[in-house]
């Protein structure tokens, strides 16, 4: 039989409330191979802290539920969203690999 998978993702932040984390989000040097399984790009993303790896999406409440502003050495990790925003990604690249900055 065949699996059919999601190419193109798209969260809509309606009211503005809510929160999305991209632990290899961003430029990435963890993934800059194509990882071998999904149990080792879970291990690598499991190390991964917002507020200094990927990108966190943060909704009108702030980031102060996701992350200690103590935390945070890279401030251009996080992206603050309005009511209606929205982020879209792929789930795989172009030649059928799975992109794993989508994780």
């Amino acid at each position: 039989f065949f699996w059919f998978s999601r190419y193109l993702t798209i969260l809509i932040y309606l009211n503005g409330v809510g929160g999305t984390y991209f632990p290899f989000g961003g430029d990435s040097p963890d993934l800059k191979d194509q990882p071998e399984d999904e149990g080792s790009i879970m291990v690598k993303a499991a190390g991964k802290l917002p507020g200094i790896d990927g990108i966190l999406v943060v909704g009108v409440e702030g980031m102060d539920d996701y992350v200690s502003a103590s935390y945070v050495s890279n401030p251009n990790s996080i992206v603050e969203i309005q009511p209606g925003d929205a982020v879209a990604f792929y789930n795989y690249k172009s030649n059928g690999e799975k992109e794993w900055t989508s994780l």
